[in-house]
Parts: C-alpha cells; structure tokens; sequence
C-alpha cells in the first residue's frame, strides 16, 4: 500500500511540476485588456492590437488559455492569438492543451492550429498523435493543422493516416489536404 501511495505521489508530482507555470501572471489591467479584445464579437485584433497592450500579454493570454473557467470561446482565441508570441512558455502551454484528452475538443484544435503556425515542421510531433484520436473533431483539427505545414512530413502523416481514417468526411479533408500540398510542392519547386 505504501509504495503504490508513494508512486501515485511521486507521478503527480511529475505533472504538477510538467504544467506550465503561472508565476510570470499579468497584472490585473493587462488582463482587463486582454478580455477586452476576446470578448470581442465580429473584430479579429492584430498583432499590433495585442503588443499595444504591453509587455505583458503573452502571460495574460497563456493564463486565459490553461484556465478551464473561461469560455471556450475566449480561450480558444487566446490561443489563436499566442501565434504572435513564440517562446518556450507559449510552445509548452499549446504543447500541453493539444495532448490534453480532458480538453474540450476546441481547446484541443486551436492549441494544435497555432502550433503548426508558429512553429510549422517542429511541431507536427505533437499534432500527429492527434490524428489517431478517438474524437472526430480534434482528428479533423490535427489534420487541418498538419495541412498548415508545408512539408513532406505533413503529406506523409495524412497518407499514413487515410487507410485508417473511418469517417468518409475526414477520408475526403485528407484527400483535400494532399492534393492541396502537392500542388503547393510543386509551385515551389518551380
């Protein structure tokens, strides 16, 4: 009983210390601020929008994206926005959100979208498992964001995935989506 206890405290301890951390938190007004242009209804804020707000952001927006008490929504931009801010505390936040089975499936796909944005090729290891997920929707983000990366680690990702792939819909994306990268290949190849 006690080793099992001691194993079960030590494993939590490792993922407790993997989570990213929150101790660089935005002050209140950054925050503010942040929420401000989130909650917007019909405008997409710039790059500019954001790094006008200060320093800052890239903590608020990280902290909106791990919080499970915002709106889906709301953190599912903060996600999208985070393609503006490349570190290593924003690749591990995207990075831990995208692996994330308890994730709503939203949180998941944006997570794996600004992932292949921001970092393209480095980081269609952590989209490829997605691909294999038993949810429809976040197999159809990963295979959107695998689509978003431009190389021939993307076209073999999707070919491997075909013969497996159960849904005619996400059978037809992945067509799509190598028919679109090669011919994207072949542009540049030009």
């Amino acid at each position: 009983m006690k080793r099992s206890l001691m194993g079960f405290s030590l494993a939590l301890a490792m993922f407790a210390c993997s989570l990213p951390s929150t101790a660089d938190a935005a002050s209140p007004e950054v925050e503010q601020q942040v929420m401000t242009l989130l909650r917007a209804p019909d405008t997409e804020a710039t790059e500019a929008d954001w790094k006008a707000i200060g320093p800052e952001v890239d903590d608020a927006l990280r902290d909106i994206a791990m919080n499970k008490k915002v709106l889906a929504g709301h953190r599912g931009r903060a996600l999208e926005a985070l393609v503006y801010f490349k570190s290593a505390e924003t690749r591990k936040v995207l990075e831990t959100l995208a692996a994330d089975g308890k994730q709503f499936w939203v949180i998941r796909g944006r997570a794996a979208r600004t992932l292949a944005l921001s970092y393209q090729k480095d980081a269609l290891s952590h989209i490829a498992p997605l691909l294999d997920e038993d949810n429809k929707r976040v197999r159809e983000a990963a295979i959107k964001a695998v689509g978003m990366v431009r190389a021939a680690e993307s076209s073999a990702l999707l070919k491997a995935r075909l013969p497996k792939e159960k849904s005619k819909y996400l059978e037809r994306l992945i067509d799509e989506t190598l028919t679109r990268l090669a011919q994207s290949a072949k542009k540049e190849a030009k």
